[in-house]
């Protein structure tokens, strides 16, 4: 079976869109991003198109900075938090449970406003939320951004099986502000990492 190849250009990077299968519990239809070939060794692909708008959700946001502005390389501002105290959220739900392996982030397409620090939450369907943990069982604490248009990637070791992620900002420039892309399905090799 041919797999449809695209390619575009987002600054120096050149990015290839390719068609995938993926690996959930629901058959995936298909998808046209796998940025981890560009911005690193995250396993899984972009789920961007999958997510309707309705599944971003917020803490608070300012008018016109809505949380499905998030959506990563959209053209659009992205979420910008009514408040900036780290008490802020934004939460995606997933259309299918599915491991999940990495996010990108990216500040503010209209301002140099960005996150430079944030938590990670999951929970599956049914279940409680818990935090993505680093190497002494603490909360992970994620790096962030360093300016409002370069995306950063970070990739979850294990990935963690969620129908929901949802990312706490604890540090920030400006005021919390951010777009972003999760990444799932993989291999089982990166599930176990």
């Amino acid at each position: 079976m041919m797999l449809p190849v695209l390619t575009a250009r987002v600054g120096p990077f050149l990015l290839l869109f390719v068609g995938f299968s993926g690996c959930a519990s629901r058959s995936l239809s298909p998808e046209f991003t796998d940025l981890s070939k560009i911005y690193g060794d995250v396993c899984g692909h972009a789920l961007g198109s999958e997510i309707s708008d309705e599944n971003f959700r917020a803490s608070g946001y300012l008018s016109g900075y809505e949380p499905r502005m998030a959506r990563f390389n959209a053209g659009l501002g992205g979420w910008v938090a009514e408040v900036s105290d780290i008490d802020q959220w934004i939460q995606v739900r997933l259309p299918w449970t599915i491991y999940v392996t990495g996010v990108l982030t990216q500040g503010s397409a209209d301002n140099e406003y960005y996150v430079t620090e944030y938590k990670v939450k999951y929970k599956p369907e049914g279940e409680h939320w818990s935090c993505i943990l680093d190497m002494h069982s603490q909360p992970k604490i994620f790096d962030g951004n360093i300016d409002n248009s370069t995306p950063k990637i970070n990739d979850f070791r294990p990935a963690v099986l969620a129908d929901y992620i949802r990312i706490l900002p604890v540090k920030w420039q400006g005021v919390i502000a951010m777009r972003l892309e999760i990444f799932g399905g993989g291999c089982e090799e990166c599930w176990q990492k």
